[in-house]
Parts: structure tokens; sequence; C-alpha cells
């Protein structure tokens, strides 16, 4: 077998076993996918000759999985949001994998490198009694797949299908390929008491999605309704909450605000906005 078939196998391999990580939440499933991701990409580096050491989702994820595999468990827990959570909080995830921080600051304590410490502290979402890998497994499965495509190496599979199709979908309407992955609460509440007591199996939210309606282009329609308007809703937010989604409404370009003839700020959306996006970029425009 040449390099290129390789790492083909592999890569399709990756994606196989990023969507079965997704669809349960036994813990073997995360070990299984961070082995044959990691070596995903260094098969690519063989191939190609280009290293990722740039790449700090990947140095960060590299170190995981060289953890789980030659020293202890990582004791993750992969869960999800309720679609009746969704009324509470606002976020780019539905799916969280979870690593205790205890073992986090195990793992950060036994690396030599301070690059690579600085790799993971960079690449996970911090909770008080636990850190959420998962935004920065989901953005290595981007890259992922961006390279198979810059390589054009031929990769098979409903894995790397789906993956393309949603990638389609992103760029025919203005969506980031990549996730933020916080998750906030629009109720000003604590989010580790809601990680503690809201999440749920990630059986149990494949059942729920499955038992909505399915729009034309074949994405599962579910819409929250929330106890307040957006705009009542966004008074009840933690001023730092709101920035972070402004923020992200703006680095991405979801927004743009330009000056009208009159030099009155005018924002226009580049893509459909959530209710609580539009009533933050609302607020925003007005302050200023």
């Amino acid at each position: 077998m040449t390099p290129q078939e390789s790492s083909e196998k592999e890569i399709s391999r990756a994606f196989k076993k990023f969507y079965r990580f997704c669809a349960s939440s036994d813990a073997d499933d995360l070990k299984d996918l961070l082995a044959v991701l990691c070596s995903s990409f260094e098969k690519i580096e063989t191939l190609t000759g280009v290293k990722f050491k740039d790449n700090r989702r990947f140095i960060a994820m590299k170190a995981l999985r060289n953890f789980s595999t030659h020293e202890s468990e990582l004791l993750n827990s992969s869960n999800a949001l309720s679609i009746q959570g969704t009324t509470r909080t606002f976020s780019d995830v539905q799916l969280l994998c979870l690593i205790p921080q205890d073992t986090l600051t195990y793992v950060l304590n036994n690396l030599r490198s301070q690059f690579t410490k600085d790799c993971i502290n960079e690449s996970v979402i911090a909770y008080k009694e636990f850190v959420d890998i998962y935004p920065s497994i989901f953005n290595l499965v981007v890259d992922l797949y961006f390279l198979t495509v810059k390589h054009s190496l031929n990769i098979d599979g409903d894995g790397f299908l789906s993956i393309s199709n949603s990638i389609k979908f992103e760029k025919e309407n203005g969506y980031s390929h990549y996730i933020r992955g916080r998750i906030i609460m629009l109720d000003g509440s604590d989010i580790n008491i809601f990680l503690k007591e809201s999440m749920i199996d990630i059986s149990q939210r494949v059942e729920e999605q499955n038992a909505l309606p399915v729009c034309e282009d074949g994405l599962f329609n579910g819409v929250a309704a929330y106890e307040n308007s957006p705009s009542e809703q966004v008074k009840l937010m933690r001023t730092d909450d709101k920035r972070y989604i402004l923020d992200s409404l703006l680095d991405t370009d979801a927004i743009s605000i330009e000056k009208d003839a009159s030099g009155k700020n005018v924002g226009y959306m580049n893509r459909e906005l959530h209710p609580i996006e539009v009533a933050i970029a609302q607020e925003y425009l007005e302050s200023i």
C-alpha cells in the first residue's frame, strides 16, 4: 500500500469514527477517535512532508491521545443538550465531551513542553469542574476535511459525505465551518449547575432529534420557544456572555456595520441569525 493509499484509508476511518463518537456516550469511542484522528494527521505529514507544528488543536489533541494511550484514562463523559434545555441556553454546539479538571491538571503537570501546555489550555472550554474538548475535536475534523480536499485525496464512506454536505450548506448560507463551543445561559444562571443537572445521554438526544420534522434540505427543524421575547431575554444575560456572542458575530462577518448617506450606522446580516443574535446585534447597533 502506498503512503497515499494508507493515508486515505486512515482518514476514511477517522470520519467514520467521528460520526460514531457523535452518536454515542461510550467513553471508549473518544479514545478510538483520538487515536485514528491524530494518526490521520501524522500520515498526511509523512505523505506531504509538511509538519502541523502550528496547528495548536492538533498538538493539544495529540497530547491527550498520548496520555490515554500510554498512561491512564481521560475519564471523559460525552453528553448532549436536551432540545427542551435549549430554551435556557445559546451555543453553536449540542454535544459535549467533558474531561474532569483534575484529569487535565494531571496531564498538564506531567508535560515538559510549555508550548503543548499552552495549546491544551487554548483548546478547551473550561467550566468549574470539567473542560469540554468537543469543540477542538470538531474543528480538527474540519481541518482534516480541508486537508483532504487540498491534497486531492480519495476518501470513502458516509462520514466524509456527511461533512462534505455540511460544508457545502455552510458555504451557501454564510455560516462558519468552525465552532467556538461555549455554552451561554440566557437566564443568567450558573452554567456549572446546568451542566450537572440538565445534560442528557447522547442516545436520548438522537431520539429527540429523530422526532423533529425534517425540512426540504434534509435538516431537522427545531425552534426553541423562549419564555420571554429575545430582547427581554438578552436583558437577563451576563454582560460578558453578550460580548462573547457579539464578538463571534463580528469575527465571523455574520454581521457588518456601515454608515449610510446621512452618517447613521446601519447593520447588515450576512447569514440567517438566531433571534438572540439579532437582539444582541440590535443592542450593539443602538449603543454606537
